[in-house]
């Protein structure tokens, strides 16, 4: 109940980048088709009624990316813009339901609680040199839930959501300038969720002794992002107003399609995962402050000053395109405690090139290689006869 009714938020722009907990990092993120936990409330609730019991765990990341900005002007040497370390703790668990019709329904909950900002909002004036996914981009909290169902053995389907809050509120203060007093200054400011829909489709193709296991997946991520508005108006008795509108949209996440197969060795201990995503950033918004402000008033009229201040920013047009992201992973279990795991993801740029002066965004290119193990061992408290 906590986890639906909470104004958390947000799907994964941290396990965008790297991963969602410790082995799909190490996979590479290759996890549509091979999910095996809670951590398929982000990468494909259908994977959800293919495990048999219940599953909970918890995990902490902590990321310190090695990029930094030398600015130059004239013989000068402007401070350097290092991209933020970020780091968070994640509590997910799942469990099966329905046990009488074959536990064919399961449901997934998962949240990850940045160490840093439970949520930042942070705009650079687009001009200046800064990161664009690493400008406060990890620091959101995330609530991740996901119910499957499996139609036929080999077929199941998931549904889910991910939500961002948004933050709408308004300011008015009047002022009486004959007698230097503030006779009203009122704030409303709430918080509330911006939710968006995630699917998906696994399929069991085949499971035996002598092909090994092949897993099929499909599934999609509905864009989302964090809208904030704060328009202020400032009544100067006897003279006229002054309307100052502050808006933006931050922590946008494009849509997503991701196609995902997983295949395990008829030995069991080998398991290769591969996934395609399409990540559409061609609708991506202007990250920037939008900043407007207007002067009104009899006074204002008379004088002639109404256009003196009536000025508003304008949108930096980010012009970015849809990118497609190929992963692979692979695991290998050493023996029956120690598994070892590596991944590889290519991630072009979603940025053209910055030539036009109004936008100087930085983004690149990325190569992604990870390593990663895993140890099983039995509880040591006990607690369970299962490790």
């Amino acid at each position: 109940v906590a986890a639906l009714t909470s104004t958390r938020a947000a799907r994964g722009a941290v396990f965008d980048m790297y991963g969602f907990e410790g082995r799909g990092t190490a996979l590479g993120n290759a996890m549509t088709a091979a999910a095996d936990d809670y951590t398929a409330t982000y990468y494909n609730p259908a994977l959800l009624p293919y495990v048999k019991r219940v599953r909970a765990g918890f995990s902490f990341q902590f990321t310190k990316p090695v990029l930094s900005i030398e600015r130059y002007k004239l013989d000068s040497t402007i401070a350097s813009a290092e991209a933020p370390s970020y780091g968070g703790l994640s509590l997910g668990f799942m469990f099966p339901l329905g046990h009488k019709i074959g536990d064919r329904i399961a449901l997934g909950i998962a949240i990850y609680l940045p160490t840093t900002s439970i949520i930042r909002i942070q705009s650079i004036t687009p001009t200046t040199p800064h990161w664009y996914l690493f400008t406060s981009y990890p620091d959101k909290l995330q609530v991740l839930v996901g119910l499957a169902c499996r139609i036929v053995d080999q077929i199941s389907l998931g549904v889910g959501f991910h939500t961002l809050a948004e933050a709408p509120g308004s300011a008015r203060v009047s002022v009486d300038v004959v007698n230097r007093l503030i006779t009203q200054n009122d704030i409303d400011l709430k918080i509330s969720a911006n939710t968006a829909f995630t699917a998906g489709l696994a399929s069991v193709v085949f499971d035996d002794r002598e092909k090994g296991k092949l897993t099929l997946g499909l599934s999609y991520r509905a864009s989302l992002e964090l809208d904030f508005k704060l328009p202020v108006s400032l009544a100067l008795e006897g003279i006229g107003q002054v309307d100052l509108d502050v808006r933006g949209i931050v922590h946008y996440t494009p849509h997503q399609i991701n196609f995902g197969a997983s295949y395990e060795l008829p030995s069991r201990r080998i398991r290769f995962s591969t996934d395609l995503t399409l990540a559409l950033w061609k609708y991506a918004p202007d990250p920037s402050i939008k900043f407007g402000v207007n002067l009104s008033g009899d006074l204002v009229a008379k004088l002639g000053l109404q256009d003196l201040l009536n000025l508003s920013t304008t949108d930096a047009p980010v012009g970015a395109y849809n990118v497609l992201v190929p992963r692979v992973g692979v695991e290998f279990d050493l023996n029956k405690v120690v598994q070892l795991r590596a991944g590889y993801f290519y991630r072009a740029t979603m940025l053209p090139r910055q030539t036009a002066p109004q936008s100087n965004y930085i983004d690149a290119n990325a190569h992604v290689l990870s390593f990663g193990a895993g140890f099983t061992f039995p509880d040591p408290l006990e607690a369970k006869e299962r490790p």
